[in-house]
């Protein structure tokens, strides 16, 4: 599978994008007067990125995360999360022989995982952390093969889905909009046995 100019494109604007939403949240944070202790106790967010696998595999990802930030001191806050989520990543190769033609389709589905964040407040509403963990996704893929030449032939389908366990680190940045809300930008790093994975994340959270 060949990436193309197009897949590069939507990485850099990714990219762009999540760092953007980040100095934004910090400029955000930095101007608004927290009125509570922030990031204490249980939070719920969605968040919406772009993620790059291996074998040229790539495409957008969108989750639903829940965790509960502990206090440690007045500087440190610890908080275990865990997440859902569905990704639109896919690629198709084409293998082309002077006896059969073979197609095969991979893409990424079905997402979940659990991490520990570990972090230090910068300012009364500014987070930074860095996250270890661990992920699991559903990886959806067929190969179809037309003999030739193919004259009412039957092609042969072979399935070989799997499920793929990774381990995860990232680092990233989170800010207090409010006693209630928190805007949140990260990247992720991703190695398994099949695939390993860059990502790029910006969530918004509600925290309770």
């Amino acid at each position: 599978m060949t990436r193309t100019t197009k897949e590069g494109a939507q990485f850099a604007k990714a990219s762009m994008g999540v760092t953007a939403t980040t100095i934004a949240a910090i400029l955000l944070g930095n101007a608004s007067v927290a009125q509570a202790e922030t990031f204490d106790g249980p939070y719920v967010g969605v968040a919406a990125g772009y993620e790059d696998y291996s074998d040229d595999l790539s495409g957008a990802t969108y989750k639903a995360y829940a965790g509960w930030n502990i206090r440690l001191g007045e500087n440190w806050v610890l908080a275990p999360e865990v997440s859902f989520g569905e990704s639109t990543a896919d690629g198709t190769e084409v293998r082309d022989t002077a006896t059969f033609t073979e197609t095969a389709v991979v893409g990424i589905d079905r997402q979940i995982g659990a991490n520990l964040r570990f972090g230090r407040l910068v300012s009364d509403n500014v987070l930074v952390y860095a996250a270890g963990g661990w992920e699991r996704f559903e990886v959806d893929a067929t190969t179809t093969r037309r003999a030739k030449p193919c004259n009412n032939c039957t092609p042969t389908v072979q399935n070989f889905s799997f499920d793929e366990d990774l381990w995860t680190i990232g680092a990233g940045v989170e800010v207090a909009l409010s006693e209630q809300f928190t805007l949140r930008g990260a990247y992720t790093y991703a190695d398994g046995d099949a695939y390993h994975r860059h990502g790029l994340t910006a969530g918004l959270a509600l925290q309770f």
